[in-house]
């Protein structure tokens, strides 16, 4: 269930609170709070991505762990996680890349399809390990209706190389109006 973000009105001394005002200033407001928007999906199998270039969205098309106000679909723009209320969202993204020494691994969050800062770029040093990126942003503010964020990888290792799934991941948590 989508729930609005509160906005609690102003009250005069000597006025009148029926029931109805009451829920819709303390009930609803404290269930927005206590439930507020939620998601995390893990990448439901390993995604190739090519090596150079701007890289690609991830494609969550399943392994959604949560998504309380509904805001991604598995088969309609399964990149994008759109947040249905309006406020300012802290974005996660982890990547995790099959091993290969050669270039850099990076991650980055996109809103509306624009890179954000900050991104994280690892150099790669070794062809036994696997390599983590992880991106946050701590406040990025969404409209509720339109706009949306995405989780881009990108490399350049000369080659094709895998995000891998089942160990990288992409969240959304709403922190304030």
């Amino acid at each position: 269930m989508v729930l609005a973000v509160p906005n609690p009105a102003t009250y005069s001394p000597g006025e009148l609170i029926a029931a109805a005002l009451l829920n819709a200033q303390v009930r609803d407001a404290v269930s927005f709070l206590l439930n507020p928007p939620l998601f995390l999906a893990v990448l439901p199998g390993n995604q190739a991505i090519a090596s150079g270039g701007s890289g690609s969205a991830l494609s969550f098309t399943s392994g959604v762990v949560v998504d309380t106000y509904n805001g991604h679909s598995n088969t309609t723009n399964p990149t994008r996680y759109t947040p249905q209320a309006p406020g300012y969202y802290e974005i996660t993204g982890q990547i995790a890349w099959t091993n290969n020494a050669t270039g850099y691994r990076q991650a980055n969050i996109a809103q509306n399809g624009v890179a954000q800062w900050p991104l994280d770029k690892i150099e790669a040093v070794s062809s036994t390990d696997t390599i983590v990126v992880q991106v946050l942003h701590p406040a990025l503010y969404f409209n509720g209706t339109t706009d949306y964020v995405e989780l881009f990888g990108s490399q350049s290792s000369g080659a094709s190389l895998n995000a891998l799934g089942s160990f990288s991941s992409f969240s959304a948590r709403w922190v304030h109006a």
